[in-house]
């Protein structure tokens, strides 16, 4: 069974309840304030971020990868709730000499000399491959070696 994201984000938002229900409890019944338990709240909430709809939309493998004439654009992870800007990195297709996709993972070897980047996405390696195949012309693919791990 695999544990769907929306189970996380209410696990996690079970523990905040818990940790503000838990200092206003001390604080009113032994009048005493523990704000370290405030403090693990924002880190808490900053996690829930990463299983909301929200997040997986602007993390799509569509808005992350992109064709653009003769190049490819990468984009990172938006991670941050409230990051506009995200760097984005472009890279010819011609330059490219292998593709290795894994889970939540895509690795681009540049010139064929070993060296290249590599990316964190939100899908599967089969779906990361079917995308970039989508991108990529026939002639390219047969010019790019892609490997699936």
């Amino acid at each position: 069974m695999k544990l769907k994201p929306s189970l996380y984000k209410y696990f996690l938002f079970s523990i905040i309840i818990s940790l503000i229900v838990s200092f206003f409890y001390q604080w009113f019944v032994y009048d005493e304030m523990i704000p370290f338990l405030l403090l693990l709240v924002l880190p808490l909430l900053l996690s829930c971020y990463r299983y909301t709809d929200g997040y997986f939309a602007k993390n799509a493998l569509g808005n992350l990868i992109k064709r653009n004439d003769d190049k490819l654009d990468f984009s990172r992870l938006q991670a941050m709730p409230l990051a506009k800007v995200v760097p984005q990195q472009s890279i010819a297709v011609e330059r490219i000499s292998t593709i290795t996709a894994s889970n939540n993972m895509l690795s681009i070897i540049l010139d064929g000399n070993g060296n290249g980047v590599d990316f964190y996405m939100i899908a599967s390696n089969d779906e990361i491959i079917e995308h970039l195949r989508s991108l990529l012309s026939e002639t390219e693919l047969d010019a790019i070696e892609m490997k699936s791990v």
